[in-house]
């Protein structure tokens, strides 16, 4: 007996509780919790499994736990005292289950009870009016006590402080977006990654960001002058070294060596970066082929090691079909002759297209390569730190600065490659800004030498066949049967222009101080007008159509009849171009709100706006209310300046940097378990932040 309470009074030191002395008699035998063997401690050892059990239960008593018990309807409100005593029963069994779970006790050996009194009670959600959280959530903790017993002696007693998993996730989200309360005079200003899409690597998907591309830009800017890169630096380094200022000198009728040394350099060290990445991956084990998706119905993925992605036909992956601009139209049309009057027409319209003379072909490299002038500049430009050096005009903001090589003029370079191989077309001829540049040599090649149908990446081809039949006789005239070249010189087109305006959907508001979450911003039924019909030059196509059938008409001079067709079809022909090439332009634009670009991957946004990712699986957070505006950086002022009436060239002569800010924001949490059904709740309606990308611009104010 003596030894006994002996031991028992070492637990005491032990747990920090206070043991009363009971009784020898009992049901369990308690020569077991100590031993008289020589090779012992005299009698004083006790099983180390009860100092282990002690110390889980005060874990339980420090932190704060979360219990996934079903409250009934008591997770939606109902208060304790309203329960039946069956579901109070049933709350209590699955407290009384998680303690013993988290202590893992023997049930040989220990005995855990809790007080079922008033002194138990559950959690509550506080904050919510009206299924929405206006004010700080906050939860109040339920309350447990448990005694612990071993051999039916008491030898520590606690009490838990618990909630649910719902009232965790809910609250932390709700007061973590509610901080940015307009009521607040500090908000968040976040630096919020885009997402851009996803890259397939031997069935690793990998996410492709616009902070991938910007980290990437910087690993290179601190790797390419060493060797670590390889292959892959060595190559960017070639392409970086190119002469494209003696490209500009060179005059591609006497100097057409030049131009072919240039494509034949380009497209080798373009391929040598290509093989140096394969040979990286291949160093690190990681698979080099990847996955490249089609988008289009009835093709499958290509798997493509990356060394031969420069060979990937373009057609394998878009849908390029231009069987949609093969169209047959009938009208009638007045002769202008009396004699004649109305003429029925049949117009018919088709289209094709060619690469390097093979029909359906299209190689990555050769599309690549016809701007291989622009990307020596883009990569001298964006892999040159002094870029993004704000002392040296520069900017870290990677959407500014592509905005701003876009819209702004061309490269003098550039300038000087377009004018010596487009001065003659009235498109191409015209070209001013970056992108002009660069979709007149996605689509034309830099070089004029090499636009032939067997030389051309992109060969483009639009026959206009018109029949007409005045006073029963037939008249059959080639209106058009013009490569892409030739259909830039009679239809003007300025992509610079056309872009900006797609551009400014998000820029220029029409009279507005912000847009809406929802409502689109790009959207294909707007049916903007890219071109009028002013753009078309009839009287340059009238003079080289092809006249190849002509009847003879007793009393009527045949040519004045053809004549007298052709120019009654100049509204009908150059509304149908126009309204083609806009229906093409506008039929390729996506329907676009916020909402929808948000929603491609809201976990990016909101984990940076400190939600913890473990919470975002438990719960969906979206945004179901805001207001939208972009805001430039005016460095003399010091100010951010929304902008409302759309951007131009001069944009980037007066600001320095973008971000988009956010107002009048609400969100969305919604929750599904078992356990506890499901939750529907709104934060306040006056939250604020802003997006920034660039991290230099969190500290303007």
């Amino acid at each position: 007996m003596k030894k006994l309470l002996s031991v028992l009074s070492s637990f005491s030191l032990i747990t920090f509780s206070t043991l009363s002395v009971v009784s020898c008699a009992g049901d369990f035998d308690y020569d077991s919790v100590y031993t008289e063997e020589p090779e012992g401690n005299n009698g004083q050892f006790v099983d180390d499994s009860t100092l282990k059990i002690v110390t889980k239960a005060e874990k339980l008593v420090n932190n704060h736990a979360s219990i996934g018990a079903n409250l009934g309807e008591a997770a939606h409100g109902k208060e304790w005292s309203d329960l039946s005593s069956d579901v109070k029963g049933s709350i209590q069994d699955q407290v009384y289950n998680y303690i013993s779970d988290q202590l893992d006790l023997d049930a040989s050996r220990f005995q855990l009870e809790i007080a079922r009194d008033s002194t138990f009670s559950i959690p509550k959600l506080k904050g919510l009016t009206n299924e929405s959280i206006t004010e700080e959530a906050i939860v109040d903790s339920g309350n447990v006590k448990f005694y612990l017993k071993y051999l039916n002696k008491e030898i520590y007693r606690g009490e838990i402080k618990w909630s649910i998993p719902e009232f965790d996730v809910i609250s932390s989200i709700a007061n973590i977006l509610n901080s940015n309360s307009a009521k607040n005079s500090i908000y968040d200003i976040k630096k919020i990654d885009i997402p851009l899409g996803a890259v397939d690597f031997s069935g690793v998907s990998m996410e492709l960001t616009l902070g991938t591309i910007t980290n990437l830009i910087g690993l290179l800017n601190t790797l390419l002058d060493s060797s670590l890169l390889g292959d892959v630096g060595v190559g960017i380094k070639n392409i970086m070294n190119m002469d494209v200022k003696g490209l500009a000198k060179a005059d591609p009728d006497k100097n057409q060596s030049v131009y072919e040394s240039f494509d034949k350099d380009f497209r080798k060290n373009l391929q040598t970066v290509f093989n140096g990445i394969k040979k990286l991956l291949d160093n690190f084990g990681i698979p080099s082929t990847i996955t490249i998706p089609s988008f289009f119905e009835g093709k499958e993925p290509i798997e493509v090691s990356v060394d031969k992605l420069l060979e990937v036909n373009i057609f394998d992956i878009i849908d390029l079909d231009l069987s949609n601009l093969n169209e047959d139209i009938h009208q009638d049309v007045d002769s202008g002759m009396a004699i004649v009057g109305s003429v029925p027409v049949d117009i018919h319209v088709e289209g094709s297209m060619t690469s390097k003379g093979q029909k359906n072909s299209l190689k990555l490299i050769d599309l690549i390569s016809n701007v291989a002038p622009n990307v020596v500049k883009l990569l001298n430009k964006f892999l040159n730190p002094d870029t993004y050096n704000p002392e040296l005009g520069g900017s870290g903001n990677l959407l500014y600065l592509l905005l701003k090589e876009l819209i702004t003029d061309m490269d003098q370079d550039l300038e000087t490659i377009n004018r010596n191989n487009n001065d003659d077309n009235l498109s191409a001829g015209a070209a001013k800004s970056g992108l002009d540049s660069m979709f007149f040599n996605l689509i034309l090649g830099y070089n004029k030498n090499k636009r032939e149908e067997k030389d051309s990446a992109i060969y483009f081809k639009l026959k206009v066949q018109i029949t007409a039949v005045p006073l029963g006789l037939t008249v059959k005239i080639d209106l058009l049967d013009d490569n892409l070249y030739q259909l830039l010189n009679k239809v003007r087109i300025n992509p610079g222009e056309i872009v900006l305006k797609i551009i400014n959907k998000l820029f220029n508001l029409e009279g507005e101080e912000y847009l809406d979450l929802n409502k689109p911003f790009i959207s294909s039924e707007d049916n903007m007008q890219f071109i009028e019909p002013i753009d078309i030059y009839y009287d340059e196509i009238m003079s080289e159509a092809d006249i190849t059938e002509k009847p003879s008409i007793p009393f009527v001079d045949s040519d004045e009849v053809v004549r007298g067709i052709l120019s009654g079809l100049d509204t009908s022909v150059t509304t149908q171009i126009a309204d083609q090439i806009n229906g093409m332009i506008n039929g390729a634009l996506p329907t676009l709100s916020l909402q929808d670009v948000i929603n491609f991957k809201p976990s990016i946004l909101l984990e940076q706006l400190g939600i913890v990712s473990e919470n975002l699986e438990n719960a969906e957070v979206k945004i179901t209310q805001a207001h939208f505006v972009f805001q430039f950086w005016e460095p003399i002022n010091k100010e951010w300046v929304s902008q409302t009436t759309g951007i131009n060239d001069i944009t980037f002569e007066r600001y320095s940097s973008m971000k988009l800010h956010f107002f009048d924001v609400q969100f969305q949490i919604d929750m599904n378990t078992e356990s506890n059904g499901s939750y529907t709740l709104k934060t306040r309606d006056d939250l604020r932040f802003d997006m920034i990308f660039d991290i230099a611009d969190a500290n303007k104010n």
